[in-house]
């Protein structure tokens, strides 16, 4: 069954270059893939996916404050 963009849950994308961010989000969303939401502060990725249902979490590895490997070892 098809669903629409509207009934999906959103992808986080978390890395520390604004510019990465606002380029992956954009071919996200040209590909049909929305809701896209984007951090550039890895501190504030636990408390957004307690906040709001997401479905795929899209981590730099190496960030600086908390690492992508750090994050992914306290999300899973």
């Amino acid at each position: 069954m098809m669903t629409t963009a509207s009934s999906q849950l959103p992808v986080l994308l978390v890395d520390d270059e604004p510019s990465l961010l606002r380029s992956a989000s954009l071919l996200l969303r040209a590909a049909g893939i929305a809701p896209v939401l984007t951090l550039d502060d890895s501190r504030l990725v636990l408390s957004r996916v307690v906040e709001e249902q997401i479905g795929v979490v899209v981590l730099d590895l190496t960030m600086p404050h908390l690492s992508g490997q750090a994050l992914l070892e306290q999300l899973s």
